[in-house]
């Protein structure tokens, strides 16, 4: 990991803890982070944990479809797609084809 994307995590994760641990983008923010460190596992119990205090959130669940399917859970990330039709139809389009072309 290089520098620049160390203190990114950093950031976000000083973000996640300022924000008194209870809001969806703070949640967010983390998954992200987790993603950028390749600790998918730990990124999908953040997006998760978003998606409990926003079920409406497009982009965790974009962000917890992208997770699974760099885990490896493909059904997973479908899953996620379907949830995200509902929300964002256009995004989840993108995210179906993502997963497909993987």
């Amino acid at each position: 990991m290089n520098h620049v994307t160390r203190r990114k995590c950093r950031l976000q994760t000083d973000l996640f803890v300022v924000s008194g641990h209870s809001y969806a983008n703070a949640w967010t923010s983390l998954g992200v982070a987790y993603d950028e460190l390749n600790r998918y596992n730990d990124a999908i119990k953040a997006y998760r944990r978003a998606i409990k205090i926003d079920p409406k959130n497009a982009v965790a669940w974009n962000n917890l479809g992208v997770a699974y399917s760099l885990s490896g859970d493909r059904a997973a990330a479908i899953d996620a797609v379907r949830e995200l039709r509902r929300l964002d139809p256009t995004r989840a389009d993108k995210l179906d084809n993502w997963i497909m072309l993987r």
